[in-house]
């Protein structure tokens, strides 16, 4: 796995994802933490490669640096299709709870500010690094969960800066649950993931469309999500190397 930044600290956990539409493996991940000892943040690093319907490639990588507390402090994404190439760009200044936005696209390079709520995370559209919110707060483990994340919509085109939302985590029942993934057993941690709009009329969960997630004990890395229309994404390997 080529990373772009050279990190501080060692490698704490590594793994792989594979993405199904129903039977179909439509894109794969693999990714790398590494934790900083001294100051105690994480960077994480993950590269999504799919096809596109014209069959060609299309690559993202994520370069995502989180404190101790798991608060975004920067993050780096890039998109790359054929000779295309857009770039995203996220600094968190803590200081007066800041966010500068960053985007440079074959057409069109624009830089926002942005406020930020006292607590949030940044939506990045890849696996490894999209629960990181989870541990931006004591959770509840009886009730729902709400986290605030910010966002862009920008893809080959410029639309406009972050905007953010809510979504809302709840655990299925207390205990862990055994999944049985390629024939290993593994033992997680039972979710559901809703978008905080689709609660708003405060309906029962389960009248609610959600995502059904399976955590590890690593970090805040899934083991398997799943949704029910037949897209699952599902791990393929994760070592651990310290108990993280």
């Amino acid at each position: 796995m080529e990373l772009r930044r050279k990190p501080k600290g060692e490698k704490i956990c590594r793994g792989a994802y594979n993405y199904y539409k129903r039977e179909t493996l439509y894109a794969e991940e693999e990714f790398e933490i590494y934790k900083d000892r001294k100051e105690l943040n994480m960077s994480m690093f993950a590269y999504l490669y799919a096809r596109v319907p014209t069959g060609e490639l299309l690559t993202t990588y994520v370069d995502y640096i989180i404190s101790k507390d798991f608060m975004p402090q920067n993050l780096y994404i890039e998109r790359t299709l054929g000779k295309s190439v857009i770039q995203e760009n996220y600094a968190y200044d803590s200081k007066d709870n800041s966010l500068i936005y960053h985007y440079s696209g074959p057409k069109a390079q624009e830089q926002v500010t942005i406020t930020t709520p006292s607590k949030f995370t940044l939506t990045t559209p890849t696996t490894s690094t999209s629960l990181t919110f989870l541990r931006t707060k004591k959770e509840d483990t009886v009730a729902k969960n709400y986290y605030t994340i910010i966002g862009s919509d920008n893809n080959w085109s410029y639309e406009g800066g972050p905007t953010s939302k809510i979504v809302v985590m709840e655990r299925v029942g207390i205990g862990q649950e055994t999944l049985t993934i390629e024939g290993k057993k593994l033992q997680s941690t039972p979710y559901k993931l809703f978008d905080g709009d689709d609660l708003s009329e405060d309906k029962e969960s389960f009248q609610v469309p959600h995502l059904q997630v399976y955590l590890s004990k690593v970090v805040t890395i899934p083991y398997l999500i799943k949704s029910d229309d037949g897209t699952k994404i599902q791990i393929k390997y994760l070592n651990d190397f310290d108990g993280a």
